[in-house]
């Protein structure tokens, strides 16, 4: 017994071919679609005339009747300035002059001699940077999912200019191509700079390598995925933080009559299946776009997280994420020289990089000012400080003492306390 998606699926196969539709299918569809009704009398020939409409509009958007057979492999590279490197796989190169891609001015902003890259105050060993971004058939990734488009970018300092190749898969049977062709581009000491690409294109191209049988290039190398320092430091000040927002944001750069990316797999598909081609070219516009951004962004992500005041990011997530890297004086610094704009979270976590420098003077200061507002964490900090710095009991257990909603079930406060007595009765004794 056939399922109802499975007829509909057969039906339109049918349809797709040229085949005559089987009617019973058709008629089986319209009694499951209203099991309490009685079909109309034409409402088979209404649904396969709707499947032929459908198809149809799509053929007839190429302008000819036959559109796959009169518009070849070849004439689909000359309408995209590319040229036919291997069977089902074209090639687009393009170059740009470092001075026109917005947020990089300087070339020094990136890129230090030596091979060097410095980003977020971490120096990176490097042959190349590549940027990369892909197209593909889906957005939700699985064995299904093919790259159609992979754009790969890297940075001739000698010549100071952008150099842009776009793969474009323009049959099934030349993936295989592709995926060599991109390898023989990158270098083993390269560092691959994408926007979410740790999470959707580099696993889904291991993927395709791997059904074909070959190593991935792109598993080895050193990634710098923009799309996390991003989030972390606009999260809470953007509405989201996609690649489009970034660059308005960020860049100040605004696309006209972008293609939207949740298009591009239907754009290939009318491509494969009708030889639609006219959208084909927005698709390579958009990915290269997305392309120059990358190489935009990843300054001035750098000068984000250098000055996140001016930028107006989350000034607060941004000392946070050096603080996790145990990297305490930057972050210190940094609150340090936004101190009039912190909130309480703010000093709290300038008192801990303090702390974590052995600093105590400014961040007591810190914790006696947070006190007095009732910070438990402020006074808990207090009464360390005096009981394990200072061997000042008598004070810790005061500290203690002040703790805001204590009771006899709050085991810490209990704990504290008690330790304190032992002490202060240890003490006592010993001085008697």
């Amino acid at each position: 017994m056939m399922s109802l998606k499975n007829k509909l699926s057969t039906l339109k196969n049918q349809v797709q071919l040229g085949a005559a539709p089987d009617l019973r299918t058709a008629r089986d569809l319209c009694n499951e679609a209203s099991p309490t009704d009685s079909p109309r009398k034409n409402s088979t020939r209404d649904l396969i005339a709707q499947i032929r409409r459908t198809q149809g509009s799509r053929v007839q958007r190429a302008g000819v009747d036959n559109p796959r057979e009169s518009f070849s492999e070849k004439d689909l590279a000359n309408h995209l300035g590319a040229q036919v490197i291997a069977d089902g796989v074209l090639l687009k190169t393009k170059e740009l002059a470092l001075n026109k891609i917005l947020g990089l001015e300087e070339q020094s902003d990136f890129y230090i001699e030596n091979r060097k890259i410095n980003f977020l105050g971490e120096t990176v060993h490097t042959g190349q940077l590549v940027f990369m971004d892909t197209e593909t058939t889906g957005l939700s990734g699985g064995a299904g999912t093919m790259v159609f488009l992979l754009g790969l970018a890297k940075i001739d300092f000698s010549r100071k200019v952008l150099i842009v190749r776009q793969y474009f898969l323009s049959r099934f049977a030349g993936e295989k191509a592709m995926l060599s062709h991109a390898k023989d581009f990158l270098e083993t000491d390269d560092v691959l700079v994408t926007y979410n690409g740790k999470s959707f294109d580099t696993p889904l191209l291991a993927n395709r390598y791997r059904l074909s049988n070959s190593d991935c290039p792109f598993t080895p190398l050193r990634h710098i995925d923009l799309l996390h320092p991003t989030r972390r430091a606009f999260q809470k000040k953007w509405r989201d933080c996609r690649l489009n927002t970034a660059e308005k944001k960020l860049l100040g750069f605004f696309r006209k009559d972008d293609l939207p990316g949740s298009e591009a797999p239907w754009v290939w598909t009318e491509w494969v299946r009708f030889g639609i081609h006219q959208r084909v070219k927005d698709v390579m516009k958009h990915n290269y776009f997305d392309l120059v951004s990358l190489a935009g962004l990843l300054p001035k992500i750098r000068s984000v997280y250098q000055q996140p005041h001016s930028h107006n990011a989350d000034l607060l997530s941004v000392a946070r994420w050096y603080e996790s890297k145990a990297r305490y004086a930057e972050a210190q610094q940094l609150l340090e020289d936004n101190r009039q704009v912190l909130d309480d979270d703010g000093l709290r976590t300038l008192a801990w990089c303090y702390r974590r420098q052995q600093q105590w003077s400014p961040a007591l200061g810190i914790w006696v000012f947070l006190s007095k507002k009732g910070c438990r964490e402020s006074i808990e900090n207090i009464a360390k400080y005096y009981e394990h710095r200072q061997k000042d009991y008598e004070s810790a257990l005061s500290m203690t003492e002040m703790l805001p909603d204590k009771n006899k079930n709050d085991s810490a406060y209990c704990k504290r306390k008690e330790r304190l007595q032992r002490k202060m009765t240890k003490c006592c004794s010993l001085y008697s």
